[in-house]
């Protein structure tokens, strides 16, 4: 986790905004860990995407059916942000699946416990904003 941790600080300080330690503090107790197996799913479509999901390591490849078919759209690898857009931030069923092409270690934190971040500590909304940007000019 302290890789994650890192990683996110980064993100903050290169746009001027560190992380206090009382939102490092907050983040240490409510990321959690999951591990995936090779061709386990953590999304399917018809659920809810309520987590935004950030690898560890492993890679997992995102994807919808299209007449029978798969059209992969994106495929994310180590120190990636993992989200089914539409789904996560409305909250609703999606159509996205979401899938390990090999044993994955992944952090997450629900789409409620981000929210109070960006409430709590404004350097969050920082991270998020660039996050989404770096997202938004790769799509």
């Amino acid at each position: 986790m302290e890789e994650l941790l890192l990683f996110l600080n980064q993100v903050a300080c290169a746009e001027g905004w560190p992380l206090s330690a009382e939102c490092l503090a907050h983040l240490r107790k409510i990321i959690k860990k999951i591990t995936l197996k090779k061709d386990e799913f953590i999304l399917r479509s018809g659920e809810v995407c309520e987590n935004m999901y950030f690898i560890s390591d492993g890679l997992l490849k995102c994807f919808y059916m299209l007449r029978g078919k798969q059209v992969c759209d994106w495929f994310f690898g180590r120190m990636e942000t993992v989200v089914s857009i539409g789904s996560f931030y409305d909250q609703v069923p999606g159509v996205d699946y979401m899938q390990a092409l090999q044993d994955s270690v992944l952090y997450y934190i629900t789409y409620d416990e981000l929210n109070y971040l960006y409430r709590t500590f404004i350097e969050f909304n920082v991270v998020g904003r660039a996050l989404t940007n770096k997202y938004l000019r790769i799509w």
